[in-house]
């Protein structure tokens, strides 16, 4: 009986890992192409390749390690259902090609954002059982857009220039519909402290890239940050 459950856990197991790998391979081609559309519309120092100052290679290749590791934790570490975790997997591998994208072209498309608010959305319908998103979700969603643009007019008239772009608001406001208000402050923080230390790094290790008309993406350390709170079940 006992060696019953256990195959029938492994094979639960195998399964979720094979369709986590299926769509890890599909969301990198995804991104891929995406990546490839917004190039040829870009001109000038953004389409020179990957602002994060890493090779491609590496990004895509750590992007199904890094989704296949999220599910194995989920499932074996967490304790969550499948069910639920698949659901995270699914929001994780959206989250992951915005990373990307964004990481090699400094911009957030419109359309993963948009599918990442219904994905949220629907996450809480369906795993959290809300016919709407809670009340914390949806001022998580609301101040997650509002509070980085009234940010960013302050910055703007004090240094000329933007501090963050639309999308990175966007994808705030798409995180928050996720993770709700009270987590969404904590994924500003771990997101700038990222950002800080991978600047500082970056300075150490080559002083060439840190140029002064090229900004570093923060959509993919919003979603480091979205990720740790992910792991640590702290929503």
């Amino acid at each position: 009986m006992t060696g019953a459950i256990f195959l029938q856990g492994l094979g639960a197991l195998t399964v979720m890992l094979m369709v986590t790998f299926a769509l890890a391979q599909a969301a990198q081609r995804g991104a891929q192409r995406l990546t490839a559309r917004i190039r040829a519309e870009l001109v000038g120092e953004q389409s020179r390749g990957c602002l994060m100052a890493l090779p491609v290679c590496w990004l895509n290749r750590y992007f199904v390690c890094w989704l296949v590791l999220n599910a194995l934790w989920l499932v074996k570490v967490l304790a969550l259902p499948y069910s639920q975790s698949l659901a995270t997997v699914l929001v994780l591998a959206v989250l992951g090609m915005l990373a990307l994208v964004d990481a090699e072209t400094g911009i957030l498309p419109n359309e993963l954002v948009l599918l990442l608010m219904l994905l949220a959305w629907g996450y809480s319908w369906v795993i959290k059982g809300d016919g709407l998103p809670a009340l914390d979700r949806l001022w998580g969603m609301s101040l997650g857009y509002a509070l980085p643009m009234l940010f960013n007019m302050a910055y703007r008239r004090v240094r000329a220039r933007d501090a963050l772009g639309q999308g990175d608001a966007k994808l705030l406001a798409a995180i928050g519909l996720w993770v709700g208000l009270t987590a969404l402050a904590d994924v500003w923080i771990i997101a700038s402290a990222l950002l800080l230390v991978y600047s500082v790094g970056l300075m150490f290790a080559n002083r060439a890239v840190m140029r002064l008309n090229v900004g570093i993406p923060f959509g993919p350390f919003l979603v480091l940050s979205t990720n740790a709170l992910v792991i640590c079940e702290a929503f």
